[in-house]
């Protein structure tokens, strides 16, 4: 028997379960970058709005 065990075939990997968990971090990793790139693009936006409607204002009325 142990000479039937030495050379017994391994078990397969599972390459399935690998894949599938390898693309859903992918996944969830690109969406979070999809969000950060997003989130950064509004607040580069709305500080530019800002500093736009701040330009509007005369100099004599600026704190």
């Amino acid at each position: 028997m142990q000479e039937q065990e030495q050379y017994a075939v391994p078990a397969p990997r599972n390459v399935e379960g690998i894949q599938k968990s390898y693309k859903s971090d992918a996944q969830r990793m690109r969406a979070k970058n999809a969000q950060a790139r997003l989130a950064a693009k509004q607040r580069a936006e709305r500080d530019q709005r800002q500093r736009d409607a701040i330009a509007q204002i005369p100099e004599e009325h600026r704190i």
